[in-house]
């Protein structure tokens, strides 16, 4: 992955990972990690003659529940060790003097967003929606903060991962505090004799108090217990879901603000797909638009599609309508997550097209100084009650200018006011939500963990 060293004056950082906890992620092979300070309680002190470690078993086992062989991600082997070293922990009753007293608090991640992490998403170029991946590393970083020991565990398909985690929680038993998945896995794992608890087919089997949905946009799946066990990216309390949410601040405070005399004239378009500029797609600005704005401002606008490596030697006028860009638009193809942020750090401005709904990007584009433009449709600015408008990024449409417009769908002469706006005020600092600081979010992954949800699910069936 290409990092540059030094962004707006701000040297890069490396991330921090712990050297010995398996679910530090690498997301940035080339640097080197620093330790991590330990958490308060510590390790366990060994006893003046510490008890060995049976291995053995332990190892074997875990070579078959998160199986490793060369040519696989780094990450796989340092998990497998750490499953052999909780297993090992678990038939020394914690005496060994690698064990520690926050193993009673194990997480185990069954869903692909974070293998994907894991294996390195963020250095390749993406080709969708990585939001959820966004969210999945920012867990694995507050996890990684907090000292939970954690296991991203997965398979061919969700029924092996769901086996396999069926099977690790009952070696682990009542130490596996949370086990995650999303909308599809979950679900199926409730179907799942080897994955769920039932008195007489798997009395150890996973309870259902402690399966999670991951699952940022949501969805009901019908979570037996209800909807507190749906985590999700933005607050919807009259939805009863349980806010998780997500930081960016510890990712990109490295890269800086780049003042606005050293940007680029232009304003980024937010889609990955050029079909997001065609129907069915929700088309809320004229075609003519771009090229309009940009004769009566003088900014330029690029977007970054899959489209553009695909087509690029073709003739614009043999592609299908939906692979075609609007005039007063530059393609300047997908990023690695690196590449991207850079050039929204060199862009005056982040302009939404109504979809995806809530993406990550705009709150990537605040945290270094770039504004966003929130398109609203199917209501009216004039509401005052924000929560009845239809807009791209509800979460975000709570704030105003310098760091949010919201601007009306078709009403060309607002995203001409917005960019004239934004172009006379600039902003000179990064903006994150108060909810998405570094600290707020660890409070509240912390406060998951060690809720009692066991107790929360007899009040919830009475």
């Amino acid at each position: 992955m290409d990092r540059p060293d030094a962004v707006g004056g701000v040297p890069a950082e490396p991330v921090h990972q712990p050297a010995a906890r398996a679910g530090a992620g690498r997301r940035a092979p080339a640097l080197a990690p620093v330790p991590l300070p330990r958490h308060p309680q510590g390790r366990v002190r060994p006893s003046p003659e510490p008890v060995p470690l049976q291995l053995p078993h332990a190892r074997e086992t875990a070579r078959r529940l998160i199986p490793f062989a060369p040519g696989m991600h780094a990450w796989r082997k340092a998990h497998q060790d750490e499953l052999a070293r909780l297993l090992g922990c678990r038939q020394s009753a914690g005496r060994h003097r690698s064990c520690s007293p926050m193993d009673q608090h194990i997480l185990l991640l069954g869903t692909v967003h974070f293998s994907r992490v894991l294996d390195g998403i963020f250095a390749e170029k993406a080709s969708f929606p990585a939001g959820e991946a966004i969210w999945a590393d920012a867990f694995m970083w507050a996890l990684n903060q907090l000292e939970y020991p954690y296991l991203v565990v997965n398979g061919a398909d969700h029924n092996e991962t769901n086996t396999r985690l069926g099977e690790i929680h009952s070696l682990l038993g009542a130490d596996v505090k949370m086990v995650v998945g999303d909308y599809l896995s979950i679900p199926q794992c409730l179907k799942n004799k080897a994955c769920v608890q039932s008195t007489h087919h798997n009395p150890t089997g996973i309870p259902p108090h402690k399966l999670f949905v991951f699952d940022g946009f949501g969805q009901d799946v019908g979570h037996p217990l209800g909807r507190k066990w749906h985590l999700t990216f933005y607050p919807q309390p009259e939805k009863n879901f349980t806010y998780l949410g997500l930081t960016i601040e510890h990712y990109c405070h490295k890269f800086g603000v780049v003042p606005a005399q050293e940007r680029s004239n232009k304003v980024y378009i937010l889609g990955k797909d050029r079909g997001y500029l065609h129907p069915p797609a929700p088309t809320l600005f004229p075609e003519t638009m771009w090229a309009a704005l940009t004769n009566a401002t003088g900014v330029e606008f690029t977007i970054g599609t899959q489209q553009n490596h695909a087509l690029a030697a073709r003739d614009p006028a043999t592609l299908a309508p939906k692979d075609r860009l609007l005039d007063g638009i530059a393609d300047i193809g997908t990023l690695d997550r690196d590449k991207f942020i850079y050039e929204l750090q060199h862009h005056k401005a982040v302009i939404g097209l109504g979809w995806p709904v809530q993406p990550s990007t705009p709150l990537e584009a605040l945290c270094v100084g770039t504004p966003f433009i929130n398109p609203v449709w199917n209501g009216r600015r004039s509401q005052p009650d924000r929560s009845k408008w239809h807009t791209q990024h509800p979460y975000l449409a709570q704030f105003d200018p310098p760091y949010v417009y919201n601007v009306q769908d078709q009403r060309e002469d607002d995203v001409r006011l917005a960019i004239e706006q934004l172009l006379k005020t600039p902003l000179d600092a990064p903006f994150i939500p108060e909810d998405m600081r570094k600290n707020v979010y660890l409070d509240r992954v912390n406060q998951l963990v060690l809720t009692d949800w066991e107790a929360a699910a007899s009040s919830s069936s009475q």
